[in-house]
């Protein structure tokens, strides 16, 4: 009897028969490529995973991560916020919003915007504020206010 039979006969009873004196080495092989699959698993599923966090960023514009936001290059009004503004003040009552400047954009499942506005509350005699305007267009087009929130000014 070998080193590893008596080993194996004495510590692992079930991978030994006695009565042939033989190893079954078919319980042995099961285990070593196991091992090997599922070291080949994790590292196929790492690599997926690095490779898609890095196909993420690359569809944002450069200068900006996907999520991140990034602040405009030009604050000037365009006809599109224009029209960003008048869509999103169909849904709100009691107050006009003029757009002053473009702050920035944020990509997500569509893109969110930043939009510096003057409102005026619709009564008479009302005092205009201060506002940034946070909207969000979807990829069909369709925009929803997500906050306008006040701006305080230090006077």
């Amino acid at each position: 009897m070998t080193v590893q039979a008596n080993f194996l006969a004495k510590y692992r009873p079930a991978l030994y028969n006695k009565r042939k004196q033989k190893l079954y080495m078919s319980d042995l092989k099961g285990r070593i490529p196991m091992r090997k699959l599922i070291s080949l698993s994790l590292v196929l599923v790492l690599s997926l995973s690095f490779a898609c966090a890095l196909a993420e960023d690359a569809g944002a514009p450069e200068g900006m991560l996907a999520g991140g936001w990034a602040a405009a290059e030009d604050p000037a009004v365009t006809d599109a916020v224009t029209a960003l503004v008048a869509k999103a003040q169909e849904q709100l009552m009691g107050v006009d919003y003029v757009p002053v400047a473009y702050l920035g954009s944020q990509v997500v499942a569509g893109t969110n915007h930043a939009i510096l506005c003057k409102a005026t509350t619709v009564v008479p005699d009302a005092q205009p504020r201060w506002v940034i305007m946070y909207l969000y267009e979807d990829l069909e087009g369709n925009v929803s206010v997500l906050n306008v929130a006040d701006l305080t000014l230090g006077v």
